[in-house]
């Protein structure tokens, strides 16, 4: 009894302080960015329309900087124990530390899977209303959707069973023009036709494509049943226009895990670069992982630091939040530019963190 009371006493005031933290951080936040554009918000000084733009980055907050409450609760808590000879009274007591972390890395667990929940439903909604207060109401200027023209511009269409992949070398809603088109149409997963063209524009009668080429796949067989050049061919089935295609994008930070996904089979499909995506795409599990392993290492950390005080937790867990981002971000462009692969460019922070986090949790005295 005395034991389960103990674990759930430790479990609470863990997950407590996790949540302050992170609110606390979270809080630092929004005042050291309100504070760096403090002229961008002066302009046209909208107290409501700053607290929407702040409310909205609530969830991506969230996600981004969980893993720093998670590194710092502990080394209150069971730091806090360890300092008042408590862990020492439970050891004498005959019972394994071990055994008492253990439902706090379980609870880890489940925050990670909190972390990727919020990550793929709420913050990608909430993300949009904040990019779009930021463009419209503080920089006054046109959200990236709302432009007229774009370079090197990609776009899924869904009609019916058919998912069609528009990729532009460039785009203009003013001239309903585009150049250097790419068209891939998938059904049921497969490639069904294949369509590139010099040139297009758009009119009422659909995508009018100029000096290009089509190929028809047999879905069954995974083949090529036909191909055929043209100089000029009108297709009425396409009635996206350039205006509404620049208006229903969405950036990668706007995506959730299937829409990223769905993107790179299409981008593989059609020949064109998808590195910078799937990583992304490995990056949405890697990350929420990452509330799991600095609680494994804090904890390990945690009960060694009996000696010290709240100032040096704090320096250390400032130097091992920015480690992490720092390693993260570098092997994040190396997966870019496709000298890691993009799973490991993914979780290489994570496994460099994990190895001696997990070494020194083994050798807590128990």
């Amino acid at each position: 009894m005395m034991n389960k009371r103990l674990i759930s006493y430790i479990i609470l005031e863990n997950l407590l302080f996790i949540m302050l933290f992170t609110v606390g951080v979270i809080v630092l936040y929004i005042i050291i960015d309100f504070f760096e554009n403090i002229d961008k918000f002066l302009k046209g000084f909208n107290p409501f329309k700053i607290f929407l733009f702040y409310f909205f980055q609530t969830p991506y907050l969230f996600v981004l900087l969980l893993p720093v409450g998670s590194l710092l609760a502990p080394f209150f808590t069971i730091g806090r124990m360890a300092r008042d000879f408590e862990l020492i009274a439970i050891k004498t007591g005959g019972i394994n530390l071990k055994k008492i972390y253990m439902p706090l890395l379980f609870m880890g667990f489940f925050l990670s899977l909190l972390s990727f929940t919020v990550n793929e439903t709420i913050k990608p909604i909430f993300m949009r209303k904040s990019l779009s207060i930021k463009y419209r109401e503080i920089e006054k200027r046109p959200a990236p959707w709302e432009r007229i023209f774009e370079t090197d511009f990609g776009f899924i269409e869904k009609v019916r069973d058919v998912d069609r992949f528009f990729h532009f070398e460039t785009i203009d809603s003013r001239k309903n023009k585009g150049s250097d088109i790419h068209i891939l149409e998938m059904e049921k997963g497969k490639p069904k036709r294949f369509i590139y063209a010099k040139n297009g524009s758009f009119s009422e009668k659909g995508w009018e494509l100029f000096d290009g080429i089509i190929y028809e796949y047999d879905l069954n067989e995974d083949r090529i049943l036909n191909f055929e050049n043209f100089k000029k061919r009108v297709f009425p089935e396409m009635k996206i226009s350039p205006i509404k295609m620049l208006s229903m994008r969405k950036s990668l930070e706007e995506m959730n895990l299937f829409e990223i996904f769905k993107l790179i089979k299409i981008l593989k499909e059609a020949g064109l670069e998808y590195k910078k995506e799937e990583v992304e795409f490995f990056v949405h599990f890697s990350f929420p992982f990452s509330v799991f392993i600095t609680l494994l290492l804090s904890l390990s950390l945690a009960s060694r630091t009996r000696q010290k005080g709240k100032a040096f937790i704090l320096t250390l867990a400032t130097l091992l939040s920015f480690l992490y981002w720092g390693l993260l971000q570098i092997s994040r462009a190396m997966g870019y530019a496709d000298m890691l692969s993009p799973f490991l460019s993914a979780w290489l922070p994570n496994i460099i963190f994990l190895i001696p986090a997990f070494i020194s949790f083994l050798l807590i005295p128990i």
